[in-house]
């Protein structure tokens, strides 16, 4: 009786399966033969538009409305693969590969790639012939279009006007979130990835109609925007860079030097004006302008105006206090010394003439310390944290908040009393070149740390927009410290100040030269382990009411242990050349 009631319910899951592979078997049959072209249409209806492969992006200018970049239409070859079957394709893909020229299974794998109902590309900028013949085989299918590129008016700032090319796959769900395509080209580094939401245009819109795409709305140009930028003065630090550099290799004890920077800002606004970077190799100059955001050097001597404010500001330091020049030497280290003995000096006279000394006993006294010649000296290790609260003000060991990636620089983790004094003059910590640019305009300005742009403005819907003057914060310290500071730093450029000649005088700068140590890996193991020479210059004109500043540095322009004493003045001669075209721009 049992065995009779299992064979019963088998027998009915025998039947229910048969049931449900006949209504299984009928659905397919009825969707793929009775209905076939219904579904197709249906979805050829979910893909009914289309789109061109790009749009003319918006175009690109100085700040005087120079046109910079541009767009320009090219020619390419395109297929749809509507109602194509895959031996026609064989056959198509043959033909168009004897034409141009290719492998026929090359020409296949891009008929076949992407989603179904796309048309794809077979070919950019096809020639003339090219064209004639692929129009000649008269095929539906193969469809002449065109796409944008960009297109270059100057060869100067090239590197940081960036690329454009199709969406980096680790950013694609950015992009898809704020309703990209994934076959959408866009900016992928510098001002056209910064800007790209302005930049970016309409493509044309095609529409599936009796398997033929009819063209509905045209393209749209992008925004146009506008650098601060002004591409004279840009060439003419470029090619002040070139000159200068190639006359330094010539020069004695400049075998590990090959490149330079220079940054042209106005203090009040955070206008970058020009900005470049050029090295040397193998004789021919390479564009290293985007590395003006990313590579580090100490400071040396140019960020003793903030270390003056750290003192003033904490009552290490008063306002005209005399002190006498002499050279620190501590226990089981070598003397540390200005670069001469300067005798007895004030505030102000430690700034022109670059006393170390004077910032060692200020970052004594600041530490709560007690100097004994050759004795152990111990300092609050609070000191550094001082020091780098004030610093970082100045835009010193923080991201500027300019519209690209940049670097913050290296920030020690050490804290014992030798390295509070070294980075009391600049040689601990180290800065990129735009944080000593937004450093001395803070000082120029009055005190107020601005956001560098290089974004003027844009054209909205048949509007400008001028994009506003972003102050990041404003200094902490009293007004009569940083007053202080730009005596001493106009006393820099006066004779007999370590500035001096370095921007021609009728101008009436103020500013502060650097000496530090940078690091060369001559080995190649990976390792920097040979001490060279690098110079830094910031400065602004004229130091009663600033309208520019100039950051110049030169690394590596000596190694720091030679028979020679001779040092190129390369970084002088780039910063009087840059400020005389300045101001025979600006008049």
């Amino acid at each position: 009786m049992r065995n009779i009631k299992i064979n019963k319910k088998i027998n009915l899951l025998k039947l229910i399966t048969i049931l449900l592979f006949l209504i299984i078997t009928v659905r397919i049959t009825d969707i793929q033969i009775f209905k076939n072209d219904y579904y197709i249409d249906k979805y050829k209806d979910t893909y009914k538009y289309v789109y061109s492969l790009t749009a003319p992006r918006g175009r690109i200018y100085d700040r005087n409305g120079i046109l910079l970049v541009d767009n320009e239409k090219i020619n390419v070859i395109r297929y749809s693969n509507i109602n194509i079957k895959t031996s026609d394709e064989e056959k198509i893909a043959l033909k168009v590969s004897k034409i141009l020229n290719e492998d026929k299974n090359e020409i296949l794998k891009r008929m076949r790639s992407g989603y179904s109902f796309d048309l794809k590309t077979i070919k950019e900028n096809p020639s003339a012939e090219e064209l004639k013949q692929i129009s000649e085989l008269k095929y539906d299918c193969l469809i002449i279009d065109f796409e944008w590129v960009r297109s270059y008016k100057t060869k100067y700032f090239l590197k940081m006007f960036g690329t454009v090319g199709n969406i980096p796959y680790e950013k694609k769900d950015y992009y898809l979130k704020e309703g990209y395509s994934l076959n959408d080209k866009v900016g992928i580094s510098y001002i056209e990835e910064a800007y790209d939401e302005i930049l970016k245009g309409k493509k044309d819109k095609y529409i599936l109609k009796n398997n033929k795409y009819i063209l509905v709305n045209e393209a749209v140009n992008g925004n146009d925007i506008y650098l601060t930028i002004d591409i004279k003065l840009q060439e003419k630090v470029e090619k002040i860079l070139e000159s200068e550099i190639k006359k330094a290799k010539k020069e004695p004890n400049t075998k590990y030097y090959d490149h330079s920077f220079v940054i042209v800002s106005n203090p009040n606004t955070g206008e970058i004006l020009a900005m470049a970077g050029k090295k040397i190799v193998d004789n021919k100059f390479v564009d290293i302008t985007p590395e003006i955001l990313t590579t580090t050097i100490q400071g040396g001597s140019s960020v003793k105006g903030a270390s003056q404010i750290v003192g003033y500001q904490t009552g290490a330091l008063k306002i005209g206090e005399i002190r006498r020049d002499f050279c620190i030497k501590l226990k089981n280290m070598n003397a540390k010394c200005s670069w001469k003995s300067l005798g007895l000096i004030n505030d102000l006279e430690a700034l022109k003439y670059s006393s170390n000394s004077y910032q060692y006993q200020t970052a004594i006294k600041l530490g709560q310390g007690k100097y004994s010649y050759n004795k152990i000296l111990k300092l609050n290790p609070q000191s550094l944290k001082k020091y780098r609260d004030i610093f970082k003000e100045f835009g010193l060991g923080v991201k500027t908040g300019i519209d690209f990636f940049e670097s913050t620089g290296y920030s020690g983790n050490k804290s014992n009393s030798e390295l509070i004094l070294d980075y009391a003059v600049g040689q601990y910590d180290t800065f990129t070149p735009i944080q000593f640019s937004q450093y001395i305009n803070t000082i120029a300005n009055g005190g107020n740390r601005l956001k560098p742009k290089l974004l003027k403005s844009y054209n909205l819907k048949n509007m400008n927009i001028l994009t506003k003057v972003k102050s990041l914060n404003s200094l902490t310290v009293e007004k009569e410290y940083l007053d202080r500071v730009k005596k001493g730093l106009k006393m820099v450029m006066e004779p007999g100040g370590t500035g001096f000649s370095y921007i021609p005088s009728k101008y009436k700068a103020a500013g502060k030269t650097g000496t530090s140590t940078s690091y060369l890996d001559l080995n190649h193991d990976g390792i920097v382990e040979t001490p060279a020479t690098s110079n830094i210059f910031v400065g602004y004109a004229p130091y009663d009411n600033p309208v520019v500043s100039f950051t110049v540095i030169s690394p590596n322009v000596k190694l720091a242990y030679t028979n020679s004493t001779y040092k190129t003045a390369v970084n002088r001669k780039i910063t009087y050349e840059v400020a005389k075209n300045f101001f025979e721009i600006y008049k």
